[in-house]
């Protein structure tokens, strides 16, 4: 091989790793503000669940909102009537005596057809056990839910409420990007979440 072919291949080798290079710190890039996205919505979320005392794990004798007065700053969460659209998950479902003992789950990817959202985890629970106990639980607060497989709709008057149930998060994807990607292993997500008004 002559040293025109030689500087030849030497150059093409030289595009091609710059060209790699800089596809791999775009996509680099495009990962870390995905990832500061999901890191806001769920600071964002945690401190909305901590600060409201309705979201509960159930207790055998109640179904009912917390006795815990509110700070002025902090108005207390109060159902919205059937006739009304709530404007948050947590005044759609206050009250709610949750299933399976579902804990707040902070690690969630923005939806952008979602007004509001919360995300809550169990672990070691079927589909079917857990769409029954959601069943009970909104149904308790006047909701009678359809489902599509692992997605429902909660209805109550106007008001309107997704229901998704995901048990394998890990592998589910919301708009092309992971949607729990550091959820724990065997657990399962209950994605409840408000659609915007078309």
């Amino acid at each position: 091989m002559d040293a025109g072919a030689i500087r030849f291949v030497t150059f093409a080798v030289a595009v091609l790793v710059v060209v790699a290079y800089a596809m791999f710190v775009i996509w680099r890039v495009r990962v870390h503000r995905r990832r500061r996205e999901a890191e806001g919505e769920k600071r964002a979320g945690t401190e909305t669940l901590s600060s409201a005392a309705t979201l509960r794990p159930s207790t055998p004798d109640a179904i009912a909102p917390a006795s815990t007065p509110a700070t002025p700053s902090e108005p207390p969460v109060r159902p919205t009537s059937g006739t009304q659209r709530p404007a948050t998950v947590l005044e759609a479902v206050a009250g709610i005596a949750l299933p399976h003992d579902l804990v707040p789950h902070p690690d969630v990817t923005p939806r952008l057809g979602a007004l509001d959202r919360v995300a809550l985890a169990g672990s070691m629970i079927s589909l079917e056990d857990l769409q029954s106990g959601l069943e009970d639980s909104l149904g308790a607060l006047g909701y009678t839910i359809t489902w599509a497989d692992w997605e429902g709709l909660a209805r109550r008057g106007e008001a309107e409420l997704r229901v998704d149930v995901y048990t394998a998060p890990r592998a589910a994807h919301i708009e092309g990007v992971p949607a729990f990607p550091l959820a724990a292993e065997g657990a399962v997500i209950v994605d409840f979440w408000i659609p915007k008004a078309d």
